[in-house]
C-alpha cells in the first residue's frame, strides 16, 4: 500500500441539479471520475421536488471517493470550479434553480451537512451507498432515517437514457 493510499480519506459528495439534470448529473459524475479516478461507489439517481421553492424537480445522487486531498482544496479547487464550468450561477437565493450543485456531505466520517437527517434527497441516496452510516447522537443508521423520510416525502428512482 502506497503512502497516498494510507492517507486516503473517504469523501461523500452530494450532487443535485434541476436545470437539464438528465445531462448535468452524468456530466458531473464523469468529471469527478476524471478528477479522482474510479468512484468508490455511486448511488442511483433520485427525483425530488425542489426544497424551499416551486422550481423544477431536482435529480440527486451521491458519490463516494477516496482521496488524500484536504477538504478546502476539494471545495475551492475542484467542486466550485466544476460548478462554474457547468454554468452554475450562485445567487442570494439558496433555493434557486441550478445546473449543478456539488457539496461535500461527509469528509472522513465527519458530517458536513446536518440537514442530512431531515432531507429525503440526501438521506435516500446516502443510505443506498452507506446504509450503516450512523447519527452521532441518536445512533440511528441512515438506512432507517431514509425509510422514515420516504414514508413522508416523495422521491422516485430515475433511469437516465443513454
Amino acid at each position: 500500500m502506497s503512502e497516498a493510499e494510507k492517507n486516503s480519506k473517504k469523501v461523500i459528495i452530494a450532487l443535485g441539479s434541476n436545470i437539464s439534470p438528465e445531462i448535468n448529473i452524468p456530466l458531473a459524475l464523469n468529471a469527478l471520475k476524471e478528477e479522482f479516478g474510479d468512484l468508490e461507489s455511486c448511488s442511483s439517481i433520485w427525483q425530488t421536488k425542489a426544497v424551499g421553492s416551486d422550481g423544477p424537480d431536482f435529480l440527486n445522487a451521491m458519490a463516494a471517493i477516496q482521496t488524500n486531498k484536504d477538504i478546502a482544496i476539494i471545495k475551492s479547487e475542484i467542486l466550485r470550479p466544476l460548478e462554474e464550468k457547468m454554468g452554475r450561477v450562485r445567487t442570494s437565493d439558496k433555493n434557486s434553480p441550478r445546473t449543478i450543485d456539488l457539496d461535500i456531505l461527509i469528509y472522513e466520517d465527519q458530517l458536513m451537512e446536518d440537514e442530512l437527517w431531515e432531507q429525503v434527497h440526501m438521506a435516500v441516496p446516502l443510505a443506498e451507498i452507506w446504509p450503516n452510516y450512523t447519527h452521532p447522537e441518536s445512533r440511528i443508521m441512515i438506512a432507517e432515517i431514509a425509510r422514515q423520510l420516504q414514508e413522508k416525502n416523495s422521491i422516485t428512482g430515475v433511469e437516465l437514457k443513454g
